[in-house]
């Protein structure tokens, strides 16, 4: 009713208001004019590339798989909900564990994270013992640590990259970059011998340290196992890659972003909202 009521009104019926406002009164969802979108006027016309002079390494992926989707996501309209608290808890007891337990890390700091409901709560609660209890396993290889949480920016063809490497260990061939995942979605070796996050990491270290990496690793715990998968050093090959990545991410940052939502893993309704004229003035 909400909907064509308000599609009576934009087509010039001005009974159809009193019904939505009658309507809004009563709480009915949509109802109200402050819930539509695309009734402000446009924020602003100036470019993003002030706004973007940088991209997160984390990031990366999602900006090469949908432009669309990487604006959404790091510009406020992506929600940021209880697995991406659980992800920075868990990233947090890593970092620590030389003097506290994950276990022990993730128990005293439980309270930052919000939860809709108490089921949900329990539910996550033990997943995350779980996972903090497969850090401590990974821990108990005892990898020789060199640094944690080591923030970086470097350019690459122009193109400043931001990030934080969650630890870079010493092997006896040399330093290997280290990138805990908490998510259930573990990927294959083939995707971890070329993840592009992964891949950064090892570039920074070789820029920021002035030395050669002997490759990279992803701790995987989100799915209730251990699981490390490998990337190699980088090749020649791989540095030219990363390269013309920059370059086309620097050329998409100046102009317009593309959007691919009827292929990207999501399909954010979000990313579908902003093709609309009355949103985004295009």
């Amino acid at each position: 009713m909400v909907g064509r009521l308000r599609r009576s009104l934009l087509a010039g019926d001005q009974s159809a208001a009193g019904s939505l406002a009658a309507l809004a009164v009563l709480g009915v969802p949509g109802a109200h004019p402050g819930s539509w979108q695309g009734l402000l006027p446009i924020s602003s016309e100036e470019p993003l590339s002030s706004a973007t002079d940088s991209i997160a390494a984390s990031r990366i992926e999602a900006f090469e798989k949908c432009p669309l989707h990487w604006f959404v996501s790091s510009f406020g309209m992506d929600s940021v909900g209880f697995q991406a608290a659980l992800g920075t808890l868990l990233h947090a007891a890593l970092e620590n564990s030389s003097s506290i337990t994950p276990t022990e890390y993730v128990d005293q700091h439980w309270q930052e994270i919000e939860f809709d409901s108490a089921l949900t709560e329990r539910k996550v609660r033990k997943e995350a013992v779980k996972m903090a209890g497969l850090i401590e396993q990974y821990l108990q290889t005892e990898p020789e640590l060199i640094a944690a949480e080591q923030g970086f920016a470097i350019e690459v063809a122009g193109l400043r990259i931001v990030g934080k490497i969650d630890r870079i260990e010493n092997t006896p061939a040399g330093p290997l970059a280290v990138d805990l995942k908490t998510g259930k979605k573990i990927p294959t070796k083939k995707e971890a011998a070329a993840n592009r996050q992964l891949s950064i990491y090892q570039l920074a270290i070789e820029q920021t340290q002035k030395v050669q990496t002997v490759g990279g690793k992803l701790v995987n715990i989100g799915d209730g196992k251990l699981k490390q998968l490998e990337q190699p050093a980088l090749r020649e090959q791989d540095r030219t890659e990363l390269t013309e990545l920059a370059k086309r991410i620097t050329q998409q940052l100046d102009e317009s972003y593309l959007t691919s939502f009827d292929e990207h893993c999501s399909q954010d309704g979000n990313c579908q909202l902003l093709l609309k004229r009355v949103i985004t003035g295009g």
